[in-house]
Formats: C-alpha cells, sequence, structure tokens
C-alpha cells in the first residue's frame, strides 16, 4: 500500500507570496494530518520556508529565471501551458509510488495569479521551522551572545551611516549585527569595536538557504531593523519579533501583512531616550 502523500507546488511567483500565502496552508496541512507526507516542488533558495515539514523537497528549476519577473502567483513571461507541465510532471513521478490525497499550486489563469487568498486564510500557519543546518549555523555563530538582525537590503550608505551609528552608539557592545547585506554595505569601517556579521556572504550547501539563517536568525535576535518593509522585515512580523523601522510607513498596509500584530516602531521615536542613564532599556534588552 502506497503512503499517503500532499504535493504543494510547483509555485513559480514571488517569494514574498510564497511566504505569505501557499508556505503556511502545506504547514498548517502537515500539521494536521503529519502522517500524509509533504512533497514540495519550489526554487531550492525556498525550500526552508517548509524546512522541517517536508517530507520531500524538488528543486524546481527555470530556464533565465530573474527575481524581477516573480510577479505575485506567476513568473512573467511563463507560458500557461509550460507551467501546467511542470505539475503534471512532479504528479505522474510520484503517483506510483505515494497515494496522492491532494495536489496544490497556484491558478495563474488569466488574472488569478493576482489573487492573494486562492488558500484559505485561517489555515496559514505561520510557525516556519527551517532545515536543522540552518539553527546549527546560527546557533555556532551566536555562540550564546546577543544580537540584533539588520537589514541592509534596502539602506543607501548614506542612511546606513546616519542609523547604524547612531545604533552603535545606544546599545551596550556586547551586542553584535548580524546583517543581510546584499548591496555590500562597508559596516566594518563604521565599527571596529563591534562584532559585524553578514548573513548574505554565507556560503550555503544543499542543505541551508539565505531564508533559513534568515528566519533562524530573527527568531534568536533581541529585535529586527530595517529601513522599511522588506521582505526580512515582513518575516520578522510573522515570526512575532519585535521590528523597528528607519522610515514612517502605511498603518492601513502593514494591517493587511502583521496577521499577529506584531509590534513595530520608528527608530528615531527611540533616540528622544539615548541620553538615560541606561539607553539600551529603550530597546527591551
Amino acid at each position: 500500500m502506497n503512503i499517503k502523500a500532499n504535493i504543494f507546488g510547483p509555485f513559480v511567483g514571488s517569494i514574498s507570496w510564497e511566504m505569505y500565502s501557499f508556505a503556511p496552508y502545506a504547514i498548517n496541512m502537515k500539521k494536521e494530518d503529519p502522517s500524509t507526507q509533504l512533497i514540495v516542488y519550489t526554487r531550492p533558495d525556498r525550500f526552508d520556508l517548509y524546512g522541517t515539514y517536508a517530507d520531500v523537497l524538488i528543486p524546481l528549476r527555470i530556464k533565465n529565471d530573474n527575481v524581477k519577473f516573480h510577479h505575485k502567483f506567476m513568473l512573467k513571461g511563463l507560458d500557461i501551458s509550460n507551467y501546467e507541465k511542470m505539475a503534471h510532471m512532479v504528479n505522474r513521478k510520484y503517483k506510483p509510488y505515494r497515494d496522492i490525497q491532494n495536489h496544490i499550486y497556484p491558478n495563474i489563469k488569466d488574472d488569478n495569479h493576482s489573487i492573494r487568498w486562492q488558500f484559505p486564510r485561517e489555515l496559514m500557519d505561520y510557525n516556519f521551522s527551517p532545515r536543522k543546518s540552518n539553527k546549527n549555523m546560527i546557533d555556532k555563530l551566536l555562540n550564546g551572545s546577543k544580537m540584533i538582525f539588520i537589514d541592509l537590503s534596502n539602506f543607501y550608505m548614506e542612511e546606513a551611516f546616519y542609523f547604524l551609528t547612531k545604533l552603535d552608539l545606544t546599545l551596550t557592545k556586547d551586542v553584535m549585527f548580524l546583517c543581510y547585506n546584499p548591496h555590500d554595505v562597508d559596516c566594518s569601517v563604521l565599527f571596529s569595536s563591534r562584532k559585524i556579521v553578514d548573513l548574505s556572504k554565507f556560503d550555503h550547501g544543499e542543505s541551508t538557504s539565505t531564508i533559513g539563517c534568515s528566519i533562524e536568525a530573527i527568531k534568536q535576535s533581541i529585535m529586527t531593523v530595517s529601513m522599511n518593509l522588506s521582505e526580512i522585515s515582513h518575516l520578522s512580523l510573522l515570526l512575532k519579533k519585535q521590528l523597528f523601522l528607519c522610515r514612517p510607513y502605511d498603518q492601513e498596509f502593514v494591517k493587511t501583512i502583521n496577521p499577529y500584530k506584531t509590534s513595530i516602531q520608528l527608530v528615531d521615536d527611540l533616540y528622544a531616550n539615548k541620553f538615560k542613564e541606561k539607553p539600551e532599556e529603550s530597546f527591551k534588552l
């Protein structure tokens, strides 16, 4: 008798939509029926959105794939017939060996790719659990240290200098900075006395990913800091980790991406207290 399984994918759209509106549905389904295998077909750099919940992870590789074409549930330029072929291929591959209960993937025909909640919003579970190698990597890196996770993906150098210098003055020296820094903002010239590690420069093998390490880093951080509402800051909200933003944000929009009502504060609001006897209390260290 074949093992029961649910197939999720292919997923060809944006990481934000996969993070909010697809992977959490797979997590919920796996939690509700742990005995049924979860088979996931997605890009390898997103495996850790499914992480320890997935029994089988299938790498989705698309010729000339480019993040700038990832749009909502679709990949711009991908013909719908090729998308359906991907889905049929993975189904045919596992059908002889598994009792397929459900095969779930987004409907991208016509304008359906823009319907965010094709899958029940009330059944989304955002308790992401990356593969264990990601946690091991972050544990080894931190070695018990306190850490602030800083998203530098949307900082310019001038903004980074202004903000990080103020943050450096506000915190005790035993707090390290773990940064997501894909645009190579040079933080080392700012802080010679503070440990700074760039997560985006890690050499990931087959069992870790940037998003997996980011999830584990956010979970273990004191707080997450970002210039504005980036993918990293979205993760922080979903993981219920206090978020500090450097720029004002659209509070109505935030209601749509913050299901747990995670605390969001503006960094500049805190610097009125920086001359306190214990300035670190501003950050609830």
